[in-house]
């Protein structure tokens, strides 16, 4: 398959997971079992990672050969003991061979190695039953391919058994199923005169030789669904961890604007106060040059004023507090907003309904704490566009209620200032954040042209929101 193949993201995938990365294996599949999310299921089912993507199985070859080595060791030294005596040598050797097999193919040929082990065991063992332990690479086998996931376990179970079966018959040819002749006497079908069924020398032997084998296929299955659960799990918490880290990523982004938004807030009000009065300054001191030092003065105070401010904001990012906390506050902080620009030259009247929700008494009682910031800051921002962007000399802000909202409306006749070419007419950062910062509170702002001049109205509700999510919180 070629990289570019590789790295392609899959449909059926979660985004930022390819087919390079492992968890594609495990996310991009679908179950009955987990939660949902967007409609997709996020669970994992079926086989674990095949097998043959696994690597070459060093391990697993050194492993088969040291077992292998022992077991020829083990029946090297028995041999030379004067009390075991075997009716063949060899089929021990054997199952020493078939054992490495077992143990060399069982993580990346698994089903090579139980085919393999089965036909040795049954054609092989000619010299028939000895000891139980013949029957363990057979068992090792069976346990390999099932847990493996490559033969299911009633697939594996029934050849495992007649394999089983088989060795009980190994070296008797004369136990294998006998017909009878259909002239044959009634006394012919009697145990011990020709009954058919006879198919081995010892039918314990059979018995515990079965229940081995079908005790191996069992574990198989068992500890197949044990990497079933654990590959699951693994996929759900390689898809969280991934969830985790755009969520966090996402509430970086929304403090950055958050922070943003307030710095240009604070910054542009008094900055753009600053530029207002020097401006007026500049044209005034050829006439009058005596006021030269009093918009000197008033600008270096509004310099100071806008440090504090900044101070101010930085403390309150810190603490996570908010600066409007009273309703005297909030009628304070939309004086001081007016006054700033009655002294740059903007003439600004304040209208306040005389008991709009929050006008009296404490804010946090009706009207959120972050509610009273957002109105003061949307004011800023309003009227610091009618400085920047329209040639009127007056605006007016008014501020109202009813028994749910508050509403904040700035106004000027305008006319609006032609825009810098390639943007449109107020429709900087200032209006995204007043935006933003209304519909995070779960309000609403309408900007937009009122006559000659421009409107700015923004809905806010009275407490804390109740729709829509605070932005950065």
């Amino acid at each position: 398959m070629p990289p570019a193949s590789v790295a392609a993201p899959q449909p059926h995938m979660s985004p930022g997971v390819t087919l390079a990365d492992p968890r594609a294996h495990a996310v991009g599949r679908t179950s009955a079992r987990g939660p949902t999310r967007d409609g997709h299921r996020l669970a994992y089912r079926g086989e674990v990672p095949d097998s043959s993507r696994v690597p070459f199985p060093v391990a697993d070859v050194a492993t088969a050969a040291i077992v292998g080595g022992g077991w020829t060791l083990a029946v090297a030294l028995l041999a030379r003991s004067p009390w075991w005596h075997p009716s063949s040598v060899t089929s021990y050797h054997w199952t020493g061979v078939l054992l490495a097999v077992a143990v060399a193919a069982r993580r990346r040929w698994p089903v090579a190695g139980f085919w393999l082990v089965l036909a040795g065991t049954v054609l092989v063992q000619r010299a028939g039953l000895q000891s139980y332990f013949q029957v363990l690479p057979l068992a090792v086998a069976s346990f390999a391919v099932v847990r493996a996931g490559r033969l299911g376990w009633l697939a594996a179970l029934v050849p495992a058994v007649l394999g089983a079966a088989a060795m009980t018959v190994a070296g008797y040819p004369e136990l294998l199923l006998r017909l009878v002749p259909p002239w044959s006497s009634p006394v012919d079908l009697l145990p011990g005169y020709g009954f058919p069924l006879v198919v081995t020398r010892n039918y314990s032997e059979l018995v515990q030789l079965v229940a081995i084998v079908v005790a191996a296929v069992v574990l198989g299955h068992v500890f197949h669904r044990l990497d079933t659960a654990r590959a699951e799990l693994e996929a759900r918490n390689a898809e969280l961890v991934r969830l985790q880290g755009v969520e966090a990523d996402r509430a970086v982004t929304a403090e950055r604007n958050r922070i943003a938004r307030d710095l240009h807030d604070v910054v542009a009000h008094h900055v753009t106060a600053i530029v207002v009065r020097a401006q007026a300054a500049r044209h005034v001191l050829e006439r009058r040059p005596e006021t030269g030092p009093e918009a000197l003065g008033w600008i270096a105070a509004e310099g100071k004023e806008a440090l504090g401010a900044m101070r101010s904001m930085v403390h309150v990012l810190r603490v996570d507090a908010p600066t409007v906390t009273t309703a005297n506050d909030l009628r304070d902080s939309l004086h001081q907003t007016v006054e700033r620009l009655r002294a740059g030259g903007l003439d600004v009247t304040l209208a306040i309904d005389p008991a709009p929700a929050g006008a009296g008494g404490e804010v946090s009682a009706e009207v959120g704490a972050e509610v009273g910031v957002a109105v003061v800051r949307i004011a800023q921002e309003a009227l610091t566009n009618v400085a920047l962007h329209s040639a009127a000399t007056s605006a007016a802000v008014t501020l109202g209620g009813d028994g749910e909202s508050l509403v904040l409306t700035v106004t000027d006749p305008g006319p609006a200032l032609a825009p810098p070419s390639g943007r449109s007419p107020r429709g900087g950062n200032g209006v995204r954040h007043m935006t933003d910062r209304a519909a995070a509170l779960g309000g609403e702002v309408s900007v937009g042209p009122d006559g000659t001049g421009w409107r700015v109205a923004a809905r806010l509700p009275h407490g804390r929101p109740t729709t829509g999510t605070e932005e950065g919180r």
